[in-house]
């Protein structure tokens, strides 16, 4: 999950073949729509605040990951402070919260799929589980 100023994007990568994109599609849809329909448990909160606050910490634990992180920062418009004061707000993150965000943010007409594979096998299987828009290779 990226935010920035104009908005959020949630990336998700599901290395698969050729044959089984569309079902992956289908399972990938399912588990989103799962987290969008039922509130997380508060120990998966806590368990999700543990593993983010735990990488924050790595990722900024060398100089060139801390430069890293601030130009992130500065980039998407927020200061040093957001880095200090983080760890305490996903610590204040109740699982209410966590499914309105999901529900406001993933709700299936949200979201944009990009599939990069073989366009020709893939259009048809893919077109039964949702619309395709084919793109030309440049």
């Amino acid at each position: 999950m990226r935010h920035q100023r104009a908005g959020s994007s949630l990336a998700v990568g599901v290395d698969v073949a050729t044959d089984v994109a569309a079902p992956a599609l289908v399972e990938t849809l399912y588990e989103l729509g799962r987290i969008v329909t039922l509130p997380p448990e508060p120990a998966e909160v806590e368990a999700a605040v543990q593993y983010l606050t735990g990488t924050s910490v790595l990722r900024t634990a060398t100089q060139s990951g801390l430069a890293d992180t601030l130009l992130h920062l500065l980039v998407r418009g927020l200061d040093v402070t957001w880095l200090r004061d983080h760890p305490a707000r996903l610590a204040a993150v109740e699982p209410e919260q966590v499914h309105a965000a999901a529900g406001a943010l993933w709700a299936r007409g949200n979201l944009v799929w990009t599939v990069l594979g073989d366009a020709e096998r893939l259009h048809a299987p893919l077109a039964t589980v949702t619309e395709v828009t084919t793109l030309a290779r440049a």
